[in-house]
């Protein structure tokens, strides 16, 4: 999708060439063998929390459930906060022994939302977009 809707139309160079990057860091991650069954929607819209005891009660919606890469498994959680993320990958590395890579994770993120920005290009959330990947640009190790 980010190499055929999205390289041959947009227009800024930083753009394309951050794009470009991404698609290259994805290349050469390592291939992976073992493979999880996934969520693939875990985000704070289809999680409950106990609020007065600070915990997770519950995960719902499981519509999208695929096989994959574990790390896909957090890519949306980094929308709602870097440090819960950060407490969930270690708690699930504590209860699996499966290693989390929050590099490979921020990648999958990045990937993700030049997908969806391939989709929004020339729309008005297209400015939105422009400035979310300059952000990441100007700062890359920036939480996201």
């Amino acid at each position: 999708v980010i190499r055929n809707r999205l390289l041959p139309f947009v227009k800024e160079k930083d753009i394309r060439e951050f794009a470009q990057a991404c698609l290259h860091a994805y290349e050469q991650l390592p291939k992976l063998e073992n493979l999880v069954v996934l969520h693939t929607d875990l985000s704070p819209d289809n999680m409950a929390f106990d609020i007065e005891k600070k915990k997770l009660v519950g995960v719902f919606d499981f519509s999208d459930v695929a096989i994959g890469d574990v790390n896909l498994e957090f890519v949306h959680l980094l929308k709602f906060d870097l440090n819960f993320t950060k407490q969930i990958i270690d708690s699930y590395t504590t209860k699996t022994g499966r290693q989390c890579d929050l590099n490979r994770i921020k990648l999958y993120k990045q990937l993700n939302t030049l997908a969806d920005f391939s989709f929004q290009y020339q729309t008005p959330r297209h400015q939105k977009y422009l400035q979310i990947f300059r952000k990441w640009i100007d700062n890359p190790n920036s939480p996201l």
